[in-house]
């Protein structure tokens, strides 16, 4: 094999390893972000729950909707 081929080889491998690396972080930032829409969704169902239970007084619901919303708004945060 000659020079111009070696490096060719050589940065087709480059070239594979760069787009495996970038498709690897690309699929953990997916990851987390689907981990965080979940947890979201989890705490709206908890917020429509609290919001929909006739045992609750107006303030109770007030006090745990509140809760749950400030842990909700925690999630925004990256």
């Amino acid at each position: 094999m000659n020079t111009l081929t070696m490096i060719v080889l050589a940065a087709v491998v480059l070239s594979a390893c760069a787009m495996a690396l970038w498709s690897w972080h690309n699929q953990r930032k997916l990851e987390k972000l689907d981990e965080r829409i979940n947890r979201q969704r989890e705490l709206i169902e908890q917020i429509d729950s609290v919001l929909e239970n006739p045992q609750l007084s107006e303030a109770e619901q007030l006090a745990q909707s509140e809760a749950l919303l400030a842990k909700l708004q925690e999630t925004r945060k990256p």
